[in-house]
């Protein structure tokens, strides 16, 4: 179980990287991303630190709680929520790529 949370927070992380250089490409190409989450949008109107600070804040909490708590967890309510994070982050990055495929044609249009 330990092992899966270690692979949450790393997950988060590439989320955080995926999203910013998002964001990033689609500036500099004068094209519109936004952040689909109202509250990580706003944490992004304040700045790339705002962001990634309460991003990996919330995320390292969450993941810090059920870490103290694991022994006191079922065993299949984590290993649920596990594939739950790893099916939603597939999920994820399969509309990024996606929506990258659509930039990349629009911009060499």
């Amino acid at each position: 179980m330990q092992k899966g949370l270690i692979l949450l927070f790393f997950l988060n992380l590439f989320d955080v990287v995926l999203t910013i250089t998002l964001i990033k490409f689609a500036q500099s190409n004068n094209i519109i991303a936004v952040e689909v989450n109202p509250l990580m949008n706003y944490f992004l109107s304040l700045g790339y630190l705002p962001f990634i600070l309460f991003k990996i804040g919330i995320a390292s909490l969450g993941i810090s709680i059920c870490w103290l708590y694991i022994k006191k967890l079922s065993r299949q309510y984590m290993m649920i929520g596990t594939v739950g994070v790893i099916v939603a982050n597939a999920f994820y990055v399969s509309m990024l790529s996606l929506m990258i495929t659509r930039v990349v044609i629009v911009i060499m249009e």
